[in-house]
């Protein structure tokens, strides 16, 4: 209850993760034994130091944990994810799945084009994102958006299909729309237009945050999948879907707060 919360990190004990829920699964079992935990502070740059003489907790006991178990969203959809790491219906043997995933569209399908505008929220330090799940793109209603990344300071005009852009493992600038929480769409194609006065690589947990005034021209996301193998590199879906965005006007982060 106070203004200042207490921060523990982990300083000992091991976790055994139930081989049935792997990290990336988005549920999860598993068991933390002999757990230690020490008082640290956590800096902007997301290092925990220890503090001197501070307060720590340890625990013998053995601490089960467990998500409560997925229940599929699927309804009447044909195809696309189910909420819960599977897929709806038999999935599609050709071509992609609609947004919504009530039908499987033949290859080559027309691009969904979308309208988009308003303001993005700055999420960690590079990271911008735009809400879409009140749209209702996804199939099964959960974590829609459209997300920002930067990875250099650079303003000015980007092509996004050209390299480095060209790859989520070495992009600099990064347009991602994410469904369902796991269908990823990445850059195919289109500038980004970044304004002089922006600072994209901004913290908000260290004042001044980043701040963003950007423009799209052409833009155009392929259906991908992120590899697992630590690089990220951003991979084509044969057959996969694709979306087109118009923007009613510059993507902007809110004004700073009045002093």
């Amino acid at each position: 209850g106070g203004d200042k919360p207490k921060h523990f990190f982990q300083a000992g004990g091991t976790m055994i993760v139930d081989p049935t829920t792997p990290p990336d699964s988005g549920r999860v079992k598993l068991q933390l034994i002999n757990l230690e935990m020490v008082e640290v502070t956590i800096f902007a740059d997301y290092h925990s130091v220890p503090v001197t003489d501070g307060a720590c907790y340890e625990s013998a006991a053995t601490i089960a944990l467990e998500t409560a178990a997925c229940v599929p969203e699927c309804g009447d959809h044909a195809c696309g994810p189910d909420g819960c790491g599977g897929e709806c219906g038999a999935g599609c043997a050709t071509g992609s799945c609609a947004l919504d995933g009530a039908m499987c569209l033949e290859a080559p399908a027309a691009c969904h084009r979308l309208e988009l505008g308003g303001e993005v929220d700055n999420l960690t330090p590079g990271v911008y994102r735009l809400p879409l799940t009140e749209l209702g793109l996804g199939a099964v209603g959960q974590a829609d958006f459209l997300q920002i990344e930067f990875y250099q300071k650079a303003t000015g005009t980007f092509g996004l299909g050209a390299v480095p852009n060209d790859d989520y493992a070495t992009c600099n600038q990064c347009v991602r729309v994410v469904l369902d929480g796991e269908r990823e769409f990445f850059q195919k194609s289109g500038t980004m237009i970044l304004s002089s006065d922006s600072d994209p690589i901004g913290d908000p947990d260290a004042p001044p945050a980043g701040a963003i005034t950007v423009r799209f021209a052409d833009l155009e996301l392929e259906e991908v999948v992120i590899s697992d193998d630590g690089e990220y590199h951003s991979i084509p879906v044969v057959g996969g879907a694709c979306i087109e965005i118009d923007f009613d006007g510059p993507l902007k982060t809110p004004p700073p707060p009045a002093p």
